[in-house]
């Protein structure tokens, strides 16, 4: 069997030499080259000490620098707070002092004033309904929705014997259905009132009317057996549909830039007959100014 060593004494032995000139001969290193490669490995440190070590120890220092910064700041600012606990005792004393007084004064200037309001709301209230069934029995009522004797100011409507004022008029338009829908509501409740759906869009100086029976897309929203105008209640009413007649009369119409919102004024009576005994007859008419227009568009 071969060995390993009888390999290597079978190899001719390569001329050396000694000293320096020997070693470089035998690791094939050449002067030029060797030079060449000691200037390029001056430069690259040259370049790494000016634009990567140098900034990266310049940032290391301005972080210690800040670090000792804060340090001071720290304890100026803990000198601060041991200062500021000594006053903060009477500091709050004397605001809760202040609190106690201020809180008592209130209470006792509020009470009065709660009781001045209330009083006042109810006298504006009675107000309103005093005024909304005078133009009521003022009006002639009738069959046919018209415009005379309608009195020059204030909206109101009747269920029955019953007079509430109407504080709401809304203008919805649907540009999409090709629909427009007129809706008045009373001041106490915000519910009741008619409602009147029509084709087409409104508009500045038009007016719109529909005779008796022509019941097509009109609502009253009316209370439920029971239940009286004043009910806030939505589940105690019911929109009902009845033999009806109205006349809408749009005077102005502005829209907004993006023709979405806008106002209108103008004037409008609307009748329902009564259906039956639990549900007496339906009227709203008046002047109003800035209903409220929303435009749906396509």
């Amino acid at each position: 069997m071969i060995s390993i060593f009888d390999i290597l004494a079978t190899v001719p032995a390569a001329e050396s030499e000694s000293g320096l000139g020997g070693i470089l001969k035998n690791f094939n290193v050449t002067w030029p080259l060797f030079l060449s490669q000691v200037a390029s490995f001056l430069i690259v440190a040259a370049l790494l000490k000016k634009f990567a070590f140098g900034p990266v120890q310049s940032m290391l220092e301005q972080r210690r620098n800040r670090i000792a910064d804060g340090e001071k700041m720290l304890k100026v600012i803990e000198k601060q707070l041991a200062d500021a606990a000594k006053t903060s005792a009477e500091a709050i004393a004397k605001a809760n002092e202040d609190a106690v007084r201020l809180i008592n004064e209130a209470m006792h200037s509020a009470s009065a004033l709660s009781e001045q309001s209330a009083q006042e709301a109810l006298a504006q209230a009675q107000n309103i309904i005093n005024k909304a069934e005078a133009a009521s029995k003022a009006f002639a009522w009738s069959d046919k929705a018209s415009f005379e004797g309608l009195p020059q100011s204030g909206t109101f409507g009747t269920i029955g014997d019953e007079t509430f004022a109407v504080s709401e008029v809304e203008i919805q338009v649907s540009e999409q259905a090709g629909t427009w829908t007129f809706r008045a509501r009373g001041a106490d409740s915000g519910i009741l009132g008619p409602s009147i759906t029509t084709k087409g869009a409104p508009a500045a100086g038009q007016s719109y009317s529909a005779p008796m029976g022509s019941n097509e897309g009109v609502y009253f929203q009316t209370p439920r057996p029971g239940r009286s105008v004043g009910t806030k209640d939505f589940s105690d009413t019911v929109d009902l549909t009845t033999d009806s007649a109205y006349a809408i009369e749009i005077a102005t119409m502005t829209l907004s830039a993006d023709g979405k919102t806008g106002t209108a004024s103008g004037r409008f009576v609307t009748m329902f007959k009564d259906a039956g005994s639990d549900f007496p007859a339906m009227r709203a008419a008046g002047n109003f100014k800035n209903a409220t227009v929303r435009v749906w568009k396509k």
